[in-house]
């Protein structure tokens, strides 16, 4: 049986959930929030379907939870990657995340191009399963990697570079700027002109199930083109550090 039919038989979306503020938060009392939260809300009252976010997922994993049908989508907020896609189908991109290179605060290495860090002498981190291993081969193929569990929570990610255990991370501008104004002088960005990498921001769906896909896809397209999706983007502050593709003004 399809995700789309056993979908529409029962009326729930079973939904797997990663915590990334500002994207998809869990709040201290177990209720959730964030961007991908909102929009898979809106997803769920345009198509009469209910949303049951029933499971965590980690960075890695969440491909054979959907491939093994323990949830039937990642209602969160993921990158899309050539190695995912080997094994699940992605929703259409609803915006587009420019990665950077951040450091410790007191750091005071200097750096007029990325190339200069793709060297033995420097240690990147990164998250067991996470698409930003995806961004260090490409880019830093000769640095070292130190890997935290993929359950790791974006914060003790963060901490985990300010604290000294590596000396750089890959992140949107998003999650840096959210954890930094609630941890001033604990790292920085380095100042460079343009962007480490740029990843579609998707959620992860069903492979071979073109129905359910089309479904999602559709009520996505009618958030952005209606202005909902503004909306939302404003509410947590994110109009300005995502990219967007632009379809009428």
């Amino acid at each position: 049986k399809s995700v789309y039919k056993s979908v529409m038989e029962s009326g729930i979306i079973r939904c797997g959930w990663a915590d990334y503020p500002p994207y998809f938060i869990r709040n201290s009392d177990g209720t959730f929030g964030g961007l991908v939260y909102d929009v898979m809300q809106e997803i769920g009252a345009r198509t009469s379907l209910k949303t049951d976010y029933i499971q965590q997922v980690g960075w890695g994993s969440v491909v054979t939870d959907i491939t093994d049908r323990k949830i039937d989508m990642a209602c969160a907020y993921f990158w899309s990657n050539s190695t995912r896609a080997r094994m699940v189908d992605f929703t259409t991109p609803f915006v587009y995340d420019k990665l950077w290179v951040y450091q410790r605060a007191n750091d005071k290495r200097s750096f007029t191009n990325y190339a200069q860090l793709n060297d033995l002498q420097y240690t990147f981190g990164v998250l067991d399963g996470g698409a930003e291993n995806k961004v260090i081969d490409i880019h830093f193929a000769k640095a070292k990697k130190t890997s935290l569990p993929e359950l790791t929570s974006t914060a003790e990610f963060i901490e985990s570079l300010a604290s000294g255990k590596f000396d750089f991370i890959t992140i949107d501008a998003n999650t840096a700027e959210n954890y930094m104004a609630n941890n001033p002088d604990k790292i920085k960005k380095l100042e460079l002109p343009n962007p480490v990498h740029v990843f579609p921001g998707v959620m992860l769906l069903p492979p071979n199930d073109p129905q359910f896909k089309a479904m999602i896809d559709v009520a996505l397209r009618e958030i952005d083109l209606d202005g909902t999706l503004d909306t939302i983007l404003k509410k947590y502050g994110m109009q300005d550090r995502v990219g967007r593709i632009v379809y009428y003004k």
